[in-house]
């Protein structure tokens, strides 16, 4: 995913911190990573870095954040995008490291409850994008159940993979569009790429 437009110094420097400490987390798991480690990955002092971030689990619930983030985007963009597009949405969607990654940080969680509380908010933000982004009232119980079960599914899929292997994308395009399907209204034809809503009778 590339960098967004637009950003300060700090911003990009930020950036580049958080791809350093996935790198870390990654290559050496986030108990044997050090706040030096990271700080030379990302060319920077280890002093400099405390500037950024106080500790590691700063750390951890900030590349957790930009994984919800981009999660969203990398989903709806793979359920609502034409085929071309949807390949290079599919294609990071499927990447192994975003999923040991997850693991990775999902670990930590279990032990540091202030890192479990922040995954838990983002998840929930997730799901908030994704309502609004289908239109799912609150109190339509059916479409929240649909969402519920679909991200539990997605979830599975993302973590399975380290485990059993990668989805064929071809495969796993199929499930996205069924569902996206399924979380459509069938009172409706939604366009969810472009936000436009059609009503056709019932």
């Amino acid at each position: 995913m590339g960098s967004p437009p637009n950003l300060t110094r700090q911003d990009e420097k930020r950036l580049k911190i958080l791809a350093a400490a996935e790198e870390t987390f990654l290559e050496k798991g986030f108990h044997a990573a050090s706040m030096s480690d990271i700080a030379r990955k990302a060319g920077i002092s280890t002093p400099h870095l405390y500037n950024f971030y106080e500790n590691k689990a700063a750390i951890a619930l900030s590349v957790q954040e930009k994984m919800a983030e981009e999660t969203f985007t990398l989903l709806t963009g793979a359920m609502n995008s034409e085929p071309e597009e949807q390949e290079k949405f599919i294609k990071h969607l499927l990447d192994p490291r975003r999923a040991s990654l997850t693991l990775t940080v999902m670990t930590e969680a279990t032990r540091n409850p202030v890192v479990m509380e922040r995954v838990v908010e983002n998840g929930e933000k997730l799901m908030t994008q994704l309502r609004a982004h289908y239109h799912i009232k609150e109190d339509d119980e059916d479409r929240l159940f649909r969402l519920e079960v679909s991200m539990r599914l997605f979830l599975g899929i993302s973590i399975g993979s380290v485990f059993c292997g990668i989805v064929e994308g071809g495969k796993l395009r199929n499930i996205l569009m069924e569902i996206n399907r399924w979380l459509v209204d069938n009172k409706s034809e939604t366009n969810c790429l472009n936000g436009e809503e059609k009503t056709n009778a019932v």
